[in-house]
């Protein structure tokens, strides 16, 4: 913690990057989580429920479970009596809007995770600019300077080491939420091919 600290303002602003970073994650990977359903026990229960023809108890059950992939059924079921190309592009419009809002925010984690090492380098290039200026201003007495020269190695480092830890924090981060979410979209994507499926060989069986 010392040596992160010892960049300076620079590693302040970091640090506060950080602290956003780990925000920003608590909150989505608690959404995601509680998006998250099984997804086998749900499509049997819809199935099971439309084929006693109880579809006001099916969308009552989405609506109930919740999660992105009981938005795609909710949406199929109330197309379900549409020509297979509205009912595809109905699943499609939900989907898309689940998808927007699983990877809401992510853009901004990413974001951190790639301005905190160019932040970092900045302090550092900073940091060495300090030597050099005591190195010149105090050229015949570099060894009496030695504390100064010693100061802004020490904030080119710090701000460094306080961009590269940032940096791996946010991009960890972010992975875990990607994860996540591609979980969650191949779920979606498993609900919108049993609906279809299921509502096409029926109208085809009519």
């Amino acid at each position: 913690m010392t040596l992160l600290l010892s960049g300076g303002i620079v590693s302040v602003i970091l640090l506060a990057f950080g602290a956003l970073a780990t925000l920003l994650f608590l909150k989505r990977w608690l959404s995601l989580r509680l998006a998250g359903v099984n997804i086998d026990d749900l499509l049997n229960g819809i199935t099971n429920l439309l084929n006693r023809n109880a579809a006001d108890e099916a969308l009552a059950q989405c609506d109930a479970t919740g999660g992105p992939a009981s938005k795609i059924i909710h949406a199929a079921i109330t197309h379900r009596a549409d020509a297979p190309d509205a009912l595809r592009e109905a699943m499609e419009s939900a989907g898309h809007h689940e998808a927007t809002r699983l990877e809401r925010r992510l853009a901004l984690l990413l974001s951190l995770a790639q301005t905190a090492p160019l932040l970092g380098l900045l302090g550092t290039l900073w940091g060495f600019f300090e030597t050099l200026l005591v190195i010149n201003a105090n050229a015949q007495a570099a060894i009496a300077q030695s504390a100064d020269l010693t100061a802004g190695v020490a904030r080119a480092l710090g701000a460094t080491a306080c961009g590269l830890v940032v940096a791996m924090l946010c991009h960890l981060f972010y992975n875990t939420l990607i994860v996540r979410v591609d979980r969650l979209i191949l779920d979606m994507e498993r609900a919108a091919s049993h609906m279809f499926i299921l509502f096409t060989k029926n109208a085809g069986g009519k």
